[in-house]
């Protein structure tokens, strides 16, 4: 019996690189962290295939990683280090080199995940040790390469320690989809990482008083009964309606989203004012917006209109509001409820300062030779935001 393969270049050249890994093969025998009383390593065995779960000291994988000067034990990962200054790898050296913390490093790690051609646990109790053979880190780089820089830095904690998960196979195909699988996820943008905070949860329950559902999670509200979408608010376009509005800063409600879950995000989400200026605003973009996706101007001839109707949003929901509402003043809570109700039972009452705020919003574009050359980067400016001001305390006067 016999198989017949036939190999071109793709196959060979996958070849050369096994045998090139081979050569540069990392064996390693790492201290795990034993309790006979406790089940603290776990083997777990399907079909032919091997795994175990254990813990180590931060120290062993930031000696196995210092000790590899060709960083081979990562020819496998699809990422290299990316380096300390990111916030995350930032985070997970602070946590590791904290003494008041670094004890939690274990629940707020995902840990290593290690491919290898065998194991060996030793569950001795004196001296308990896994034996690891032709090893490679396909999940964890940045965990791994974090704590050989503390650990050279010399200011690794000795309590940190570091979950492990490896996986015992010859079968290139199972190491590759172990290194799909492994780093393949969906993105957690900052905004999920908001989603639970004090401040969200306030907002969500201050909204449902108004019978608004505020959307602190991504579809929250898909598989729930009953909800009629249009009193659904995302908190993404409450923050930059608030930005815009509130804050007055269109040109980063508009291009620079991310700071509304960054730098901003205490600006915006404050608390001090209750849950009525962020609905008033929401509802002011949200009837804005319709109009202009609803009107001649996103496709007509007129070239400024044109993309101030398609990009300004933001812009001219600021001049709304002040026309609209005469003023910048936020204070008044019992006005702000009586605006709500206003645009709920009638949202045509804005139609005609929108109509104005986009006129608006054209001469203050027209007039400025810097604006008028490129429309798209004149939205990013925080000069145009100031126009915009000057224009309409101007106009108040009148």
């Amino acid at each position: 019996r016999f198989e017949l393969q036939i190999w071109g270049a793709d196959e060979l050249i996958n070849y050369t690189n096994r045998l090139e890994r081979k050569n540069k093969k990392v064996d390693a025998n790492l201290k795990v962290l034993y309790d006979t009383n406790n089940p603290s390593l776990i083997k777990y065995h399907s079909e032919g295939l091997k795994g175990v779960i254990c813990t180590v000291s931060a120290l062993e994988i930031a000696n196995l990683v210092n000790n590899d000067k060709q960083d081979a034990i990562f020819d496998l990962n699809i990422r290299r280090f990316l380096g300390s200054r990111g916030a995350v790898n930032a985070d997970i050296k602070n946590t590791c080199s904290d003494k008041s913390v670094s004890f939690q490093f274990w629940f707020l790690n995902n840990g290593i995940t290690i491919v290898c051609d065998s194991f060996d646990p030793v569950a001795d109790p004196d001296k308990p040790h896994i034996k690891i053979k032709n090893m490679q880190i396909v999940n964890g780089c940045q965990t791994a390469k974090t704590l050989a820089l503390a650990a050279q830095d010399r200011i690794l904690s000795r309590d940190t320690r570091v979950l492990l998960k490896i996986f015992e196979t010859d079968n290139q195909d199972l190491v590759d989809k172990i290194v799909l699988t492994t780093n393949n996820q969906n993105k957690i943008s900052s905004r999920d990482l908001r989603a639970n905070s004090p401040e969200q949860l306030d907002m969500q329950q201050g909204f449902e008083k108004y019978k608004y559902f505020y959307e602190r999670k991504i579809r929250q509200y898909d598989e729930k009964e009953g909800i009629d979408i249009n009193r659904i608010l995302v908190n993404e376009l409450v923050a930059r309606s608030y930005l815009a509005i509130i804050l007055k800063i269109s040109s980063d409600a508009s291009r620079r989203k991310y700071k509304v879950w960054g730098e901003l995000y205490k600006k915006i989400f404050h608390g001090k004012h209750g849950v009525e200026p962020y609905i008033l605003v929401a509802l002011i973009y949200r009837y804005t917006n319709r109009w202009l996706k609803a009107s001649a101007f996103v496709s007509g001839k007129n070239d400024i209109l044109r993309k101030l109707a398609n990009s300004g949003s933001f812009h001219l929901d600021r001049i709304v509001s002040f026309l609209w509402r005469r003023n910048d003043s936020w204070k008044s809570v019992q006005k702000i409820k009586k605006q709500i109700m206003a645009i709920e039972q009638d949202p045509t009452i804005l139609d005609k300062y929108i109509k104005q705020g986009l006129h608006i919003l054209e001469d203050i574009v027209k007039n400025n030779t810097v604006f008028r050359s490129d429309i798209d980067n004149a939205l990013k400016l925080a000069s145009l935001d100031e126009k915009i001001d000057s224009y309409l305390y101007q106009l108040k006067k009148k």
